[in-house]
């Protein structure tokens, strides 16, 4: 019944192969601990209590917060297909407790590392139009790596991109992104990276700058959109810019940005 779930994933959500495994790899160990210690061989012999058991094996086990979370998660997701599908008649784990989550606020990188990458000549001229793409677009590292010029309208500059769940929305560049495409504009893909290929390029180019040595791809599209709530963005425009389909998702800027006046504050505060 997993395969069949993770189909379902695939070709009716839209999900990529590294969720749809990711589903697949937190069924499987729920299945394996199921087995080994209630020496269940249904899924609709699963109980609210097995869960509540397996919950806490789990935290016994020193498992991360985030990790138990996401596997009851996709036990959740599962039984819920599985009772549109008829196959079973009740989710166990719809009221699953599980650890809370300490707020962990995005890693951003420092936007003058960002500018001594995307002018630096030695660099690729690929990787700096990626990067230069994402921190003004905002833009996951896959969309943005797979744009084709055929997506592209540079009269508004803007870009069609086709997101999580195959949702579409339009994002707008500025001025370094135009100056790229100027330049090596195509109707193909613009960029010829493959995923792993283009991480470590962006993860080499900006080390180059940063005095940091754990910057990362995804790093651009949370140091775009704190700089936008920054200036004065509405979160709700910021959402639909970023693909966010949870308003949740896009609160977690707000968090930084009020760190930042906070530190701001800090910095400048009169002493009397």
């Amino acid at each position: 019944m997993i395969k069949e779930f993770v189909t379902f994933l695939a070709v009716n959500r839209g999900y990529s192969d590294g969720t749809c495994r990711g589903y697949e790899n937190d069924l499987r160990d729920f299945q394996r601990w199921a087995v080994r210690y209630a020496h269940l061989d249904r899924w609709s012999n699963v109980t609210d209590d097995m869960l509540n058991d397996y919950v806490n094996d789990l935290v016994n086990n020193e498992k991360k917060p985030a990790t138990i979370k996401r596997r009851i998660s996709a036990i959740r997701t599962f039984y819920n297909w599985a009772r549109q599908q008829h196959k079973i008649d009740r989710n166990p784990a719809k009221y699953t407790s599980t650890p809370k989550l300490a707020k962990r606020l995005p890693k951003t990188i420092d936007l003058a590392a960002i500018h001594a990458t995307v002018y630096d000549k030695g660099i690729d001229y690929q990787t700096r139009g990626l990067i230069a793409m994402m921190i003004e677009t905002g833009m996951r590292i896959t969309e943005a790596r797979t744009i084709t010029g055929a997506s592209i309208d540079r009269k508004e500059q803007s870009i069609k991109v086709v997101g999580k769940g195959n949702k579409e929305r339009i994002v707008y560049y500025g001025c370094v992104t135009a100056n790229y495409l100027d330049k090596h504009y195509k109707e193909g893909r613009i960029f010829d990276y493959e995923d792993r290929d283009a991480r470590y390029r962006i993860w080499e180019a900006i080390s180059k700058h940063s005095t940091r040595n754990d910057v990362s791809s995804h790093q651009l599209r949370h140091t775009y959109a704190t700089k936008m709530v920054e200036q004065g963005m509405q979160l709700y425009t910021l959402g639909l810019l970023m693909g966010h389909s949870d308003t949740r998702t896009t609160e977690k800027y707000l968090a930084l940005d009020q760190q930042h006046i906070k530190q701001e504050y800090a910095s400048r505060a009169m002493q009397i």
